[in-house]
């Protein structure tokens, strides 16, 4: 099972991937003399990459909610070890 670490970075491949694509295909929608036919395909495709976009960014934001929960979770761990820790060693220095 990959990291969540790794599948960030996975995702965020995918995004900027997807955004170059969508850069490329929005530009040759502007600046290129094509017949009606490609247009209406292009921008089927760009409709489609926007949707991909979409999903990927959502993946990436649920990714990311992730991250910070795990991450919030080990910091209590490690401050509860902490505070243990100085209890039971300020306990047993005091007698």
């Amino acid at each position: 099972m990959p990291s969540v670490v790794k599948e960030i970075d996975s995702v965020e491949e995918k995004v900027k991937n997807c955004e170059k694509k969508l850069d490329k295909l929005e530009r040759r929608l502007r600046l290129a003399n094509i017949t009606d036919e490609e247009r209406r395909k292009l921008k089927e495709d760009e409709k489609q990459l926007q949707n991909t976009l979409k999903g990927h960014q959502k993946q990436l934001r649920s990714l990311r909610w992730e991250n910070m929960k795990s991450m919030a979770i080990s910091v209590l761990i490690i401050l509860m070890a902490y505070i243990t820790y100085t209890v039971f060693w300020d306990t047993n220095n005091s007698n």
